[in-house]
């Protein structure tokens, strides 16, 4: 939970230096957008490897050798990457970029040439979620059957930065009518969520096979196991799919997209 809380602040962080325009200025939201990515991705396998043992039970229909080595080694890698983030977070250079984040957002500069850096936020609601409601619908509608899992991919990035766009801006005057894309919202990004990760975890399962393989630890017990687990999770996947586009369509149905397109 503390992993996932933690990287949720980094791309909440990310996407209000991104996609608030004319507030910050260029070089700094480089800087800081940059050191924000890399701990999105240092902290991105640790993620991965807890969601891959918190289902092991659901893949772990054979209590054999093989299911234990297989374990045995995604907790021994788990266990690795979760020092590295610690290592990571403890480091002086972690401490350093915090504490500058944070002097830098708690500074509000007298003057400033950023054109929206004052503007009223109610302003800045329309400008800036109106344009990211309008490519999401536009992406929805673009999603068919055939479309590939790393579009869907995009489609859950999107309406993530959504989300966190409307969570910021849902005390202004026009944060009611936006308010209510959220409940559909979450409900889509729940599914999007399950299916990105299923993706991740066939590519996991892959890379696992040659790790262990490399490190002399492949037996046929271990590949019929590696076997049954990415069976079970590309059937898994395909159910998820049709989830995945029911919820789009209810999405697209809903009463909420009239309202929210008759915003100023």
């Amino acid at each position: 939970e503390c992993l996932h809380d933690f990287r949720v602040a980094v791309r909440r962080s990310r996407i209000i230096l991104s996609r608030i325009a004319d507030v910050f200025p260029a070089a700094d939201v480089r800087r800081f957008t940059a050191r924000l990515c890399e701990l999105s991705e240092m902290t991105g396998p640790c993620r991965d490897l807890d969601v891959m043992l918190q289902h092991w039970q659901e893949y772990a229909i054979e209590n054999d050798a093989g299911y234990q080595l297989v374990y045995d080694y995604l907790l021994q890698q788990s266990n690795k990457a979760r020092s590295e983030v610690m290592t990571t977070l403890s480091g002086q250079q972690y401490v350093e970029f915090k504490d500058n984040w944070r002097d830098y957002l708690s500074r509000q500069p007298a003057v400033t040439r950023m054109q929206n850096a004052k503007s009223p936020l109610s302003l800045l609601a329309s400008m800036t979620l109106k344009p990211v409601i309008i490519k999401f619908v536009k992406r929805l509608g673009n999603i068919r059957h055939s479309s590939s899992d790393a579009k869907l991919h995009k489609l859950r990035i999107i309406s993530k930065r959504l989300r966190y766009l409307l969570d910021y801006f849902l005390f202004t005057d026009s944060g009611p009518v936006y308010a209510v894309l959220i409940p559909e919202l979450k409900k889509l990004q729940e599914v999007l969520g399950v299916n990105q990760d299923l993706c991740v975890q066939k590519s996991m399962i892959a890379a696992i096979r040659n790790q262990m393989t490399e490190a002399g630890l492949m037996s046929v017990d271990v590949h019929h196991v590696l076997q049954d687990i990415k069976k079970s999770l590309t059937k898994r996947a395909a159910k998820q799919r049709v989830q995945v586009f029911k919820a789009i369509k209810r999405f697209l149905r809903s009463d909420v997209l009239p309202d929210v397109r008759q915003v100023d």
